[in-house]
């Protein structure tokens, strides 16, 4: 098919072939430019499964949105009806197969539109559609459209000739009945993340929430303790740099995990930074091997990704301290010790649990206040006599 522009020129005598032709020519300009500014540009961008239609070994999607690789836009219902598929074939010899999104190529030199819905190999069908002038709202007339095509294919079928996408891998339950029920292992291609739930909720979201546990306990502890970045005690170091990573990492995913229209590639890059970050805490010092970012196998590198991060938060260790809670003996508070808390390495800190504020609460601790003294059980009293 010609790429170059319709020279228009006075006195030529028009065609329907110009305006296909130009129309043509537009739509590859379109798709390049898209390509070119976001080369993994195709997949889903919103879908709504029938799951309960799975139960009785049919395939039925109630909306869809999605693009294809040769930059096809795709609305259902809006562009037409896309029929059922039934899985029972399938299923007969398989365990899973994958659903496809699929419209017949364009055939240059071939018939391209059928006048009714058509089976195979053509593209287009035309409708006739009664359209108003919509400057005035009145005078209906019949204008002829033309409406893509589109099928649901399974992997099982020959897909030669069709410009297709997966949009979802359904599996035999392990159930008596072995009905089919989709496999939330495969996340199929996608425009953003949000069009995936087991993307968004289960993996980017779930990260997050993970993260926000070990923050929370990791900057309690070095709230209670005390802790600086002057801190000079063994282990004090390792917090404050187990604390900048994930508070780096929890900043960054409060916007990935849940906004709209994030790219699931800005998704992974920001995951495999994070890879990076926390490596310096497992025993090899290094990342592992991390996949490449596979658009049409968004599950296989997502979730390695995600098993990853899972042993690498697992790993990051948590402040390993032991509590012991003072109880009164008449007008003192005594704690019991373990004898391994006296070791030469060992730190004792003694926390107050108080509604006032820091300062206030070590006024009323100092000589100001109750003028606290720390003793053995049997000098405490003499000490707190000496002053």
């Amino acid at each position: 098919m010609p790429s170059g522009e319709v020279h228009w020129h006075e006195g030529m005598f028009l065609r329907p072939h110009h305006f296909l032709t130009e129309h043509r020519r537009m739509i590859r300009l379109m798709q390049l430019d898209r390509k070119w500014d976001v080369h993994h540009n195709w997949g889903l961008r919103a879908i709504a499964l029938n799951t309960e239609a799975l139960s009785n070994f049919r395939f039925s999607i109630s909306s869809l949105k999605a693009r294809l690789r040769d930059g096809t836009l795709v609305e259902v219902p809006e562009d037409g009806p896309l029929a059922d598929l039934d899985l029972k074939p399938a299923f007969e010899s398989n365990r899973k197969v994958k659903v496809h999104l699929g419209v017949p190529m364009f055939k240059s030199g071939q018939p391209n539109v059928a006048s009714e819905r058509p089976g195979e190999g053509i593209r287009y069908y035309s409708r006739s559609l009664q359209l108003e002038d919509e400057n005035v709202g009145v005078n209906p007339q019949p204008i002829a459209i033309r409406r893509l095509n589109l099928r649901l294919l399974l992997s099982t079928e020959d897909l030669a000739g069709y410009d297709a996408i997966p949009i979802a891998q359904i599996e035999k339950s392990e159930r008596a009945e072995g009905t089919p029920q989709l496999d939330l292992t495969y996340i199929p291609p996608v425009l953003v993340c949000d069009a995936w739930r087991e993307l968004a909720v289960g993996i980017l979201q779930s990260i997050y929430d993970r993260i926000g546990r070990k923050i929370e306990k990791l900057a309690g502890q070095a709230v209670s303790r005390g802790l600086s970045l002057d801190s000079i005690a063994p282990g004090d170091a390792l917090i404050f740099a187990q604390l900048r990573e994930l508070n780096e990492a929890y900043a960054t995913l409060t916007n990935i995990a849940f906004l709209e229209g994030v790219h699931p590639l800005v998704a992974y890059q920001e995951l495999c930074r994070l890879v990076g970050q926390l490596a310096v805490f497992s025993p090899p010092r290094r990342p592992p091997a991390i996949p490449r970012y596979d658009h049409d196998d968004l599950g296989g590198c997502f979730f390695r990704l995600k098993s990853y991060l899972d042993d690498l938060l697992s790993i990051v260790p948590e402040p390993d301290y032991q509590e012991r809670a003072f109880i009164g003996n008449g007008l003192r508070m005594q704690v019991s010790l373990e004898r391994s808390w006296l070791e030469q390495n060992a730190h004792l800190y003694i926390g107050v649990r108080s509604p006032l504020e820091p300062d206030a609460c070590v006024e009323l601790m100092g000589a100001r206040g109750i003028d606290m003294k720390v003793g053995s059980s049997d000098r405490v009293e003499s000490i707190y006599r000496m002053g």
